[in-house]
C-alpha cells in the first residue's frame, strides 16, 4: 500500500509542510472534542454524535495501546507526537461517552435506566473496537494512513443524524460545526496525500474526502436552519425594565 520508509522521508525532508497539512485535522478535530466537552456540562446534553466518540474511542484506543510498535518499530518523533495526541483525546472521549449516560434525559434512553444505558454503550463500544481490529486485520497499514482516514470521516458524517434525530440545535454551537468543516470536514484530509501519493492515487479515496465534505457542508447547512427555527419558536426576547435614576418624579 505504502512504503514506510518513503513516508518517513517525507515527513524528515518536508518537516513544515507536513506540520502545517496535520493541523488542519488536529486542530479541527481537538476543536470538536473540547467545544463538546463545554457544551455538554454547560447545555447539559451530550455535544458529539455517539457513533462519532465510540468510533474515535476504538481507533484512538487501539493507537494508545500500540506504544511498543510506535515508539520502538516505527520510532519515529512525528508518530511518537501522534501517540501522545492519542492518549489525551482518549481521556476526553471517555467524558463524552459519560456524558450520553448522564444526560440521556435530553438525549437518548429517557425511560432507561443507568444500567442500562450503559450497557448499551458497551454493546456498541465492543462492536466498534471488533470491526475495526477486522480492517487492521485485512489491510497493511504500519503508520495508520487507513485509520487516520476513517476516523476523520467518522467525525463528519453522523452530525446530521443526530441533528436530525434531535429536531433542534441545542447541544451544538457553530464552532464545533465550523470545526468539523474546516478539519476532518475537508483540509484534515491533506496530509495524508502528501505523506503518500501512491496512497490516495486513487479516485475512490477522493471520492470519500467529497463525500465528507459534503457531509460536513450539510451538516453546517442543518445546524443553521434549526438555529434560526428556535429562535423563531422562542420568540422575541423581553427587554429588561430600564433602572430608574436619579430623583423620582413628584405625583401629580
Amino acid at each position: 500500500m505504502y512504503q514506510v520508509s518513503d513516508v518517513l522521508r517525507t515527513v524528515d525532508e518536508h518537516l513544515a509542510v507536513v506540520l502545517v497539512l496535520v493541523m488542519f485535522g488536529w486542530i479541527g478535530g481537538f476543536v470538536q472534542i473540547i467545544e463538546a466537552l463545554r457544551l455538554g456540562f454547560r447545555k447539559r446534553v451530550a455535544g458529539q454524535p455517539i457513533a462519532t466518540t465510540v468510533i474515535m474511542l476504538a481507533h484512538d484506543l487501539t493507537f494508545s495501546f500500540s506504544y511498543h510498535h510506535y515508539f520502538h518499530e516505527i520510532d519515529h518523533s512525528f508518530f511518537k507526537w501522534f501517540w501522545v495526541g492519542m492518549v489525551v483525546s482518549n481521556f476526553i472521549e471517555f467524558v463524552l461517552l459519560y456524558h450520553w449516560v448522564k444526560y440521556r434525559s435530553a438525549s437518548f434512553g429517557g425511560g432507561l435506566s443507568t444500567p442500562a444505558v450503559v450497557g448499551l454503550l458497551l454493546v456498541f463500544q465492543v462492536a466498534a473496537f471488533a470491526l475495526w481490529w477486522w480492517v487492521r486485520s485485512m489491510v497493511s497499514d504500519p503508520l495508520d494512513l487507513v485509520g487516520l482516514t476513517v476516523v476523520q470521516v467518522g467525525a463528519v458524517v453522523f452530525g446530521v443524524p443526530m441533528l436530525l434525530g434531535r429536531g433542534t440545535a441545542r447541544g451544538q454551537s457553530r464552532i464545533f460545526v465550523w470545526a468539523t468543516l474546516l478539519g476532518p470536514g475537508s483540509l484534515g484530509f491533506l496530509f495524508i496525500p502528501y505523506l503518500s501519493p501512491e496512497f490516495a492515487n486513487r479516485w475512490q479515496w477522493w471520492a470519500v474526502v467529497g463525500a465528507a465534505t459534503a457531509c460536513a457542508v450539510s451538516f453546517l447547512l442543518l445546524y443553521e436552519h434549526l438555529r434560526r427555527r428556535d429562535a423563531a419558536a422562542a420568540g422575541p426576547v423581553a427587554p429588561k425594565p430600564a433602572v430608574a435614576t436619579g430623583a423620582a418624579a413628584p405625583p401629580a
